[in-house]
């Protein structure tokens, strides 16, 4: 395996004619597609995997208006886990959802649960038929819905 170098994400923000109001880039260690940018109360949050030297995992910044770094982590298993979407809780936390692939054709969806800091509180995989996540939402007291695109052979 070749060894693991950093990559940069670029993230601009535009206003409502197109503008620049700014733009920032972040090095995170194999970073190799963002996925997904929230608006999030306060900021932002970006979801991107990343290469930890045996696999993919997901990893999430989170940005306050003016694009700066608040705190960065990563999540993962032991599997390839490519993170697709990320959606605020009632809590303060976050909710982050997408694939953790064995191969190239077993595919579980994998959500984590964060705290408003980051901090990994649980992550569940659930075993579907499922191409990709889409989409999470979150329901509040009645739970979460997950958007999913299912392969018809």
């Amino acid at each position: 395996k070749l060894p693991v170098l950093p990559n940069e994400l670029e993230v601009f923000k535009i206003d409502d004619a197109g503008n620049v109001l700014w733009k920032k880039r972040y090095t995170i260690t194999g970073s190799e597609v963002a996925h997904c940018i929230r608006s999030v109360p306060g900021g932002f949050m970006l979801v991107c995997e990343t290469d930890n030297g045996a696999d993919y995992d997901f990893a999430a910044l989170r940005l306050d208006l003016n694009g700066n770094v608040l705190w960065s982590k990563s999540y993962g298993t032991n599997e390839f886990d490519i993170p697709i979407y990320v959606e605020p809780t009632s809590d303060g936390g976050y909710l982050l959802g997408g694939n953790s692939r064995v191969g190239i054709y077993h595919s579980s969806v994998y959500i984590v649960k964060t705290d408003s800091s980051g901090n990994f509180l649980w992550s569940k995989k659930y075993n579907t038929s499922v191409d990709s996540i889409k989409t999470i939402n979150n329901l509040g007291d009645e739970g979460i819905k997950i958007g999913q695109t299912i392969r018809i052979q």
